[in-house]
Formats: C-alpha cells, structure tokens, sequence
C-alpha cells in the first residue's frame, strides 16, 4: 500500500534468485550482466518510474536479455527524498539511474513476473 504525501514509487527488474540477497542488503550499485552487455563502466541501480514502463520493456527488449527459463521479479521502491533527488536519466526517459545503494527497507512490494501485467492495469 503506497503512503499518502511521500515520494513516488520506482520499479526495478532482476532475477527471482537475486531476493534473499536483495532483501538483506539492498539494491547495490554494481555493474551486472546486463550492464556488461551494452560496455557500462560505473555501478549504478536501473528503476523504472511507472508499472507500464517495466511491462513494456519486459515485453520488448529487456526481456530479450533473459533465458526463458528466468523467473523475475520486480520490486516496487519508494525512495527517500536523498536517493530519489540523485536519480538522473541517461539517454532513455522510460529509465531512472541511480549511483547511491537503495537500502531493502525502502521495498515496498515484491511482485511475481505473472502478475505484472494484472499490476500494471
């Protein structure tokens, strides 16, 4: 359930085996696979600012990047003011980037690659 009068939320995608580690020690800047794929050199977290953003970047090319049988999930964020205000966007609008680590207590919800879709109606 969102709060009244805070920070909106942000969207983040990753493998369901990432969780555990997710949920203990936040999101942590890191240069991953993916990031490797297309020559990124400083760590940052990748968001989404909206639920339809991520299901049309699942649905296209970031769910390309994925073997089949992945399972992902994807994590709904509110930020504090402090992360939320260094977020920058790079060359794509439908992307948030952040440098700074975003602490697992900011995980709002934890949502299953079979309900995104429902979700993001």
């Amino acid at each position: 359930m969102r709060k009244v009068g805070v920070c909106p939320l942000y969207y983040h995608v990753t493998e369901a085996k990432n969780l555990s580690g997710i949920l203990r020690d936040g999101l942590i800047p890191s240069i991953g696979p993916r990031s490797q794929m297309i020559g990124e050199t400083v760590p940052a977290v990748y968001l989404f600012p909206d639920l339809d953003s991520v299901v049309a970047a699942v649905e296209n090319w970031l769910g390309e990047v994925f073997d089949e049988d992945v399972s992902l999930i994807f994590l709904e964020l509110q930020l504090p003011s402090d992360i939320e205000k260094a977020l920058f966007c790079d060359s794509a609008e439908y992307e948030r980037i952040s440098r700074l680590p975003i602490p697992p207590n900011c995980i709002v919800r934890v949502i299953d690659e079979d309900d995104i879709e429902e979700e993001a109606k």
